[in-house]
């Protein structure tokens, strides 16, 4: 698990590590470079243990693996920042728009970093789970987002600064910018066709007895 964090967090992750070098200074934020690398790799062993389920992941990490590359690619050449707005994009795209993006420089992409690694984690990836593993596979996931925690703790201060300046940096990072995009995705699609609430159901019509307005008029 830990090669296969290591495998995304480097190759995935290019075009995020490319705009930290662009926009933060080593040498005026050293303990940031220090505690990034960590904090990447810690951040992507707790989403692979939401996805080591027995059986289920099997289809899910290849398939994670898969589209993360195609994202990846887009983030590296293209800049894009990888969000719910960007998701429903390609939801909507036609097939014109598509064969114009789909190029031959991301098809071998694809292929190298996204199908040869699924391919390889089908055949030769096999995981032992203990009996019982549910308090083994908990310990897992509260350990690593320990870690997170006390990494952005330490260097708080650089880590504020950093996403307060760059807010939709999270956007660059694969495969959690997925992740989070067909959520975010899921939610409106859910919140969108919902009934609306019917309120005020408890309002009553109350009759009011009908008041006489008495005028005087005094003469001097």
């Amino acid at each position: 698990m830990l090669l296969l964090s290591c495998y995304i967090s480097v190759i995935f992750n290019m075009g995020f590590w490319n705009y930290l070098i662009q926009h933060v200074n080593l040498n005026n934020d050293v303990i940031f470079w220090l505690t990034e690398p960590i904090l990447i790799l810690a951040a992507m062993n707790f989403c692979m243990q939401l996805l080591f389920w027995p059986y289920l992941h099997r289809l899910m990490v290849p398939l994670l693996l898969l589209l993360s590359s195609a994202v990846s690619y887009a983030v590296m050449m293209q800049n894009i920042y990888f969000d719910a707005n960007m998701l429903q994009n390609i939801i909507q795209t036609n097939p014109g728009e598509a064969s114009a993006w789909l190029t031959p420089q991301f098809w071998m992409w694809l292929v190298m970093t996204g199908l040869l690694s699924a391919q390889w984690y089908c055949w030769s990836v096999h995981i032992s789970y203990p009996q019982p593993c549910g308090a083994t596979y908990a310990g897992a996931i509260i350990a690593f987002l320990t870690l997170v925690v006390a990494i952005i703790l330490l260097a708080y201060g650089s880590y504020i600064s950093f996403f307060r300046n760059n807010k939709a940096v999270n956007h660059l990072i694969v495969p959690t910018n997925i992740i989070g995009a067909a959520l975010k995705t899921a939610y409106n699609t859910y919140d969108a066709h919902r009934p609306l609430p019917r309120i005020g159901l408890d309002a009553s019509h109350q009759l009011h007895e009908q008041k006489r307005l008495l005028v005087s008029i005094s003469s001097r």
